[in-house]
């Protein structure tokens, strides 16, 4: 055992030092124990040192691991303001639909544009809520779910005496599939403009 200067004024004579290793070979620095007594340390003590960097490292670890999802949750509230902000603002109508063609989302745009209050169109198909367009709009929803790729510039046109909530009307939409990581189609996000 060689001691540094400052262990050597303080008459430390003997030490062990092991390595604080967190996951993936993460080192976050050592555990040393010193005595003022010339001894040896046995391989017991040896495994008690390692036992408490070991203790030392997980506890390490998962302090950041807290930290990262912190972040990770902050980050989403931050995504998650800013897509509201998208929704509220936005001069078009704005839709999710599930692949089961449910309405998971839509603005306030696209709701008044239907003539249905917000919160009661969530859950519906739109044939529930627009029988006259329907058909079109679910026809479009159902091949980029079978495609998986957008289909844009769709126009849908009706007339009020098929739908008399809703003026003589020209929708262009383009429909854009949201992919998981794994490739599958989990919904449509649709985008109306009154044109």
């Amino acid at each position: 055992f060689q001691a540094s200067s400052l262990l050597a004024e303080a008459g430390v004579v003997s030490g062990a030092c092991v390595m604080i290793l967190g996951e993936h070979g993460h080192t976050y620095g050592l555990l040393g124990v010193h005595s003022r007594e010339r001894r040896d340390f046995s391989g017991q003590d040896i495994h008690f040192i390692q036992a408490v960097a070991n203790i030392m490292a997980a506890t390490l670890s998962r302090h950041r691991s807290e930290q990262e999802l912190l972040e990770s949750r902050e980050q989403i509230q931050r995504q998650y303001a800013q897509l509201t902000a998208i929704y509220d603002t936005a001069p078009v109508g704005l839709c999710l639909f599930d692949t089961g063609l449910r309405l998971q989302n839509l603005n306030g745009r696209l709701a008044e544009q239907l003539g249905t209050p917000l919160e009661s169109a969530v859950g519906h198909r739109l044939r529930e809520l627009l029988p006259p367009v329907a058909e079109a709009l679910e026809s479009a929803c159902r091949q980029v779910i079978a495609g998986g790729r957008p289909l844009t510039d769709q126009e849908v046109c009706w007339h009020p005496d098929i739908a008399p909530t809703v003026h003589d009307s020209v929708w262009l939409c383009s429909y854009y599939p949201i992919i998981s990581s794994g490739g599958a189609v989990l919904g449509i996000n649709t985008v109306i403009q009154d044109i």
